[in-house]
Formats: structure tokens, C-alpha cells, sequence
């Protein structure tokens, strides 16, 4: 757990030097305000606990769609993207000329862990706190979006020639599927998934389309795909973005991160936690407060990295 002098170690000045004069490290408690511009005096032990709380609620929650009726992805389970330790914020120049930014979804009902052993979190509002990117499209498995097999003015969710559900719903199922009309009970788009690709041994990140992030019951049809896929060892789900810049020096914005994380069953899963430690101090120097999180996706739990 974090600790009040870890925090000040890790993500405080050590001192401030005022002309010749050394001010100790302690007063920078009262002199540098917190990430939040709240004064760093606050418990900072008890938010960190209560981030906790809320990403285990989420990837608990089992929900077909939020209260208000929205998608299940703005309530619901996490927004995962897998990062190198030298690139975390980035996108590469592939990414960026196919149009996609790669994310996985994962919550209780489909235990997907991403590839990599560390990275970033969104927050479920994240479209609320800028215009640079928006989710475009969910597949179930990996979609090999970075091959670019698909359109890139559709952000690989589907061809040029498919017909789309709704003007800036680029997803595919809807024309690959037989246009079945919107508010159709998720089991019945997972019918004609598997009529048109069959059982899951079968697919592959081609043979697939894309669901609608947009309507609840097609978002919930590829999260029960996908729990298919997860049960048997296979690819993870990919939660398809729009780029959020047109270099591969442009920063995700910062403001849209909830949270770092690392798995903790990685292979070096200290090392995975370092890394995850050095996202967050980087994040701070851009005046954005997070905490590192373990991720345990086998037993689907949620920890303050320790």
C-alpha cells in the first residue's frame, strides 16, 4: 500500500531550494498542491483505497446496461491498455495510419486478461473529458486491427461497403449479420454470430465483425463471445479506439486516465509494478494524479500495488 512518505518519495520534490536555503522535504507537504490542486495534507491513504473500490465494483458489475440506459462499458467493467515502459502514452505510426488505438475490456463475466504486464486505465467517462478519442467498435477476440484488414476511415471496424446501424457507428455485425434491428436481444446476435462463424475453436481475428458500442444488446452479445474465447485460453477482446493524435509523440490526454496498473501474476510481476510506478510518476509531472494497481485475472481482484 501506498504510504504517506512512500507517496512523498515517489511522486513529491525532495526539496526546494529558495536562493541558498534548503527547505526541508517535509514542508513540501504544505507548499506543492496535490495532483487534484487539493491540498496534499488530505488522507492521501484513504483515496487510493477508494480508487480500489471503485475499479473492483466495476469489474464486478454484471450490468446489460447502465441505470440511465446507456452502453454497459460507461458504468461497467475496465478499459485496459496494454503499454510498453518506453511508449505508454503513445501510439505507433502503424496505429496511428490504420486509425485505431487497441484496448481491452474486462469485468467478472469475462475474466479477458489484455496482452502486456502493465498500463494504463480509462476512466468509464472518458469521452466527457475531451474530443481527441472515442470508442468505436467492440470483437469479441483479438481483431488484428494493426494488420489493417479493414477500412481505416472506419477505424478497422468494418469495410467502406457495409452498411452501418447509425450515421458514426462504424461496426460490422449489423451488415454481416443480416441487419438485425437495433434493442435485439443480445442471445440472438450471438446466434447469428455463430450461424455466420460458428463455434469459437473457429474464429480467428478475420473471421469475425464487430459489435456496436453503442447499443447495450450487442455490447453485452460480444462480452458473453468473449467470455467464450477467454475460457479457452485464447486471444483476448479488443475494444477498438480512435487514434488521438496524427504523430506517435502525441500523449493519450492525460486527463482521460483513471489509473496505471500491472498484472500480478506477469512473469516479473516486481518489474511489471515498476513500470507501472514509472507511468504514474510521469503523469504527475504532467499534474495528473494516478496510483498503480495490481490486477489479478485469474481471481478477477483488484489491489493497490505493494
Amino acid at each position: 500500500m501506498y504510504s504517506v512518505a512512500r507517496k512523498i518519495l515517489n511522486f513529491s520534490m525532495c526539496r526546494i531550494i529558495v536562493g541558498r536555503a534548503v527547505v526541508a522535504s517535509l514542508m513540501v507537504a504544505y507548499m506543492v498542491p496535490s495532483f487534484a490542486t487539493v491540498d496534499v495534507r488530505r488522507n492521501v491513504v484513504e483515496e487510493p483505497q477508494q480508487l480500489v473500490r471503485r475499479l473492483q465494483n466495476r469489474f464486478d458489475s454484471q450490468v446489460s446496461a447502465c441505470p440511465d440506459g446507456s452502453v454497459a462499458w460507461h458504468c461497467s467493467g475496465l478499459i485496459i491498455h496494454s503499454a510498453s515502459e518506453n511508449h505508454p502514452f503513445t501510439l505507433s505510426p502503424t496505429q496511428i495510419k490504420v486509425g485505431v488505438a487497441s484496448f481491452s475490456y474486462v469485468r467478472r463475466d469475462n475474466m479477458a486478461p489484455p496482452y502486456g504486464h502493465q498500463g494504463i486505465l480509462l476512466k468509464p467517462d472518458f469521452e466527457f473529458h475531451q474530443i481527441k478519442t472515442a470508442v468505436a467498435c467492440f470483437y469479441p477476440m483479438n481483431a488484428g486491427a494493426d494488420d489493417n484488414i479493414r477500412a481505416p476511415e472506419r477505424h478497422q471496424c468494418s469495410e467502406l461497403t457495409d452498411d452501418i446501424m447509425s450515421p458514426g457507428d462504424y461496426s460490422s455485425c449489423y451488415a454481416l449479420l443480416g441487419r438485425i434491428p437495433k434493442d435485439t436481444p443480445p442471445d440472438t446476435w450471438i446466434a447469428h454470430f455463430k450461424a455466420k462463424y460458428g463455434e469459437a475453436i473457429k474464429w480467428t481475428y478475420k473471421d469475425q465483425c464487430s459489435f456496436s458500442t453503442s447499443d447495450p444488446s450487442q455490447f453485452i452479445a460480444a462480452i458473453k463471445l468473449s467470455k467464450e474465447i477467454a475460457g479457452m485460453g485464447r486471444f483476448n477482446n479488443e475494444l477498438i479506439l480512435t487514434p488521438w493524435g496524427a504523430s506517435p509523440t502525441d500523449d493519450i490526454p492525460a486527463e482521460v486516465i483513471e489509473a496505471v496498473w500491472y498484472d500480478i501474476n506477469a512473469a516479473d510481476p516486481v518489474a511489471a509494478r515498476s513500470i507501472a510506478e514509472e507511468f504514474a510518476r510521469k503523469l504527475y509531472r504532467k499534474g495528473v494524479e494516478v496510483y498503480p494497481v495490481g490486477i489479478d485475472f485469474k481471481k478477477g481482484i483488484v489491489t493497490l500495488a505493494k
